[in-house]
């Protein structure tokens, strides 16, 4: 998968999930939310994964609230949190 808005490594059994959007201080968007899904997936999957680092990109923030200019159009994702439901 092509990432926009994070940055995904993998490194001597290390994953690295970094939000790549520091001039909006990392605010998540849908965007965002689809690509850490992905990337966090396949951290879990890959067996030779034994950490993820999660961090954001800036010297400001590490990340602050979400962002919605337009209504997006694309499909929804549906992520579980806990014992809820959330969909993006």
């Amino acid at each position: 998968m092509t990432y926009e808005d994070i940055v995904f490594e993998k490194n001597n059994g290390i994953a690295t999930i970094k939000i790549n959007r520091p001039h909006v201080y990392n605010a998540f968007r849908g965007q965002t939310i689809r690509e850490l899904i992905a990337a966090f997936r396949e951290a879990w999957d890959d067996n030779r994964i034994g950490a993820v680092i999660f961090t954001g990109e800036g010297e400001k923030a590490f990340v602050s609230v979400a962002t919605k200019k337009k209504k997006e159009t694309k499909a929804v994702t549906t992520m579980v949190v806990g014992s809820e439901t959330v969909s993006v």
